[in-house]
């Protein structure tokens, strides 16, 4: 049983290491907008609250109502489909923002990256997050973690050289609207690499069919969603934070440092991609040596927030050293905490479970922390004069929601019987 068991894990071994690069792109596509975000306000005369909406909540709400409609398919019979299908649109709608010359088409262009990566990122998830023993739960959970951390703060540094090329060069495509949306052209070939690639995967074994025994069925009205919607507030809280720094930092840079949008997203991207990936390899390796914790994510939670929140404090200042060692500290402390709550999900649901219950996390993880997170954001520094300041506090304003929202999770948690007794299904 042992020598299956390894036989079907490295069978899985290369089509994980494919579906954890595609998350990679994923999660750099998604996170390209914030690096230009300063000129994409400029060319479509947006405020702030319209520019957080075009960049992240559209494509939050269709990724939160694909992630849903897949929460109610047999993930059992549907495993190559999504993964499919949703790379193909959200490569398409990707492409089509070099050519958006108004807040309607680049708001379009989001809604297909979003719908895409609704049906895609679940099923990834969820197929990473089974390839591996259960004991090694918490580092298979860090790939894709870390692959999603490493893609969105890469993207910010990548971005921003790719932007200072060219405009150096003023290289232009027929039709694109700015020197710098080229940026969405270039990035879109990987993805054509690698779908190409998944388009041969053959899932060597069925599926197992997803009937939960007496044991492990949940009602809606039961303890263990009491149990799941405690781990997935408390996953929610540190994405809030992680979201609304990544997409508002480069601004923050231009307007209280005085930085160039370029140079602004290099030096974000570089202290993100140093500091979150770091931060979920620890917290990974942490979680398999304290398998109890994985089901009390707010252990990890909370204090990784206390330190984050009193980084963020120092966020906006004008110093761009002191602003990149806050960003720094934030980023290591939110990179454990945001691993911690995904591996609750996966450690509390069993096994057969895990593709309904992954969609339905990452639509709410995507609604509140991807969605709502940055818009208010943009919103409240709007209500504060659209400066430098007026954003750091903003900022500071959803790190202190993010606090409540985690302790309102450990509350849920607490208060689920089935979440504290649970037995952690094995592989």
């Amino acid at each position: 049983m042992g020598g299956n068991d390894s036989d079907r894990r490295a069978d899985a071994r290369p089509i994980t290491l494919a579906l954890t690069a595609a998350v990679f792109l994923a999660y750099f596509d998604r996170a390209v907008p914030s690096a230009g975000a300063a000129m994409l306000r400029r060319e479509l005369a947006l405020d702030d609250a319209a520019l957080g909406f075009a960049i992240s909540t559209a494509a939050a709400l269709a990724y939160a109502t694909c992630a849903i409609g897949m929460a109610l398919i047999d993930g059992g019979r549907w495993r190559r489909a999504p993964i499919l299908i949703g790379m193909t649109l959200w490569t398409a709608g990707a492409v089509s923002l070099a050519f958006a010359a108004t807040w309607r088409g680049y708001v379009a262009g989001e809604l297909a990256i979003g719908a895409g990566q609704g049906l895609f990122v679940p099923a990834a998830a969820t197929l990473i997050a089974n390839s591996g023993r259960d004991a090694a739960l918490g580092r298979a959970t860090a790939r894709f973690t870390t692959a999603s951390t490493t893609g969105r703060s890469s993207a910010v540094l990548v971005t921003g050289l790719l932007i200072a090329m060219l405009l150096t060069l003023e290289w232009r495509v027929p039709g694109v609207v700015a020197d710098w949306r080229g940026v969405f052209l270039i990035t879109a070939a990987p993805n054509l690499a690698l779908l190409a690639v998944l388009a041969w995967w053959r899932p060597t074994t069925p599926a197992p069919s997803p009937r939960p025994t007496p044991a492990t069925e949940a009602s809606p009205s039961g303890p263990g969603w009491i149990g799941f919607i405690g781990c997935a507030a408390s996953a929610i809280a540190p994405v809030m934070m992680i979201q609304s720094i990544g997409a508002w930092y480069p601004l923050l840079l231009t307007r209280s440092a005085g930085m160039t949008p370029a140079h602004a997203a290099m030096l974000a991207g570089a202290a993100t991609l140093m500091a979150t990936p770091l931060g979920q390899w620890l917290g990974g390796r942490w979680l398999d040596r304290h398998p109890s914790w994985r089901r009390w994510p707010v252990r990890t939670v909370a204090p990784a927030l206390i330190l984050s929140g009193a980084a963020i404090a120092a966020l906006g200042a004008e110093s761009a050293p002191a602003a990149a060692a806050a960003l720094v500290i934030a980023d290591l402390a939110l990179g454990v905490a945001a691993l911690a709550g995904l591996a609750a999900v996966q450690s509390i649901t069993p096994l057969m479970r895990r593709r309904r219950a992954n969609s339905l996390f990452f639509a709410l993880i995507t609604l509140i922390g991807v969605g709502l997170a940055p818009l208010l954001t943009g919103a409240l520094s709007d209500l504060g004069g659209a400066s430098g300041p007026a954003l750091a506090r903003a900022l500071g304003a959803i790190a202190a929601a993010a606090l409540l929202i985690a302790t309102i999770g450990h509350l849920l948690c607490r208060a689920s019987l089935r979440y504290r007794t649970q037995a952690v299904p094995t592989d």
